[in-house]
């Protein structure tokens, strides 16, 4: 941010949005070829919660940073 910031180039921080939704969408998806890569693992409760730990992580991210672009973050896709 603080560089974009500092190189007057606003665009870097949209770039890295979807950047990083597109790397989190295709590791979602891998889970539905690769049991092992599911975020929710059905008999693992602590990797679960790492997992979904992750999943919070990137959800605040990418709201903090549409929200300095001045967009909305949907709560859920239908």
């Amino acid at each position: 941010i603080e560089s974009a910031a500092l190189s007057l180039e606003p665009h870097r921080l949209a770039f890295y949005l979807y950047d990083l939704a597109s790397v989190f969408h295709a590791q979602w998806n891998r889970g539905h070829d690769n049991q092992d890569l599911r975020f929710v693992k059905v008999n693992d409760r602590e990797s679960t919660y790492a997992r979904l730990g992750l999943v919070q992580a990137v959800s605040d991210v990418l709201t903090s940073g549409l929200t300095l672009i001045g967009a909305d973050a949907p709560t859920e896709m239908r």
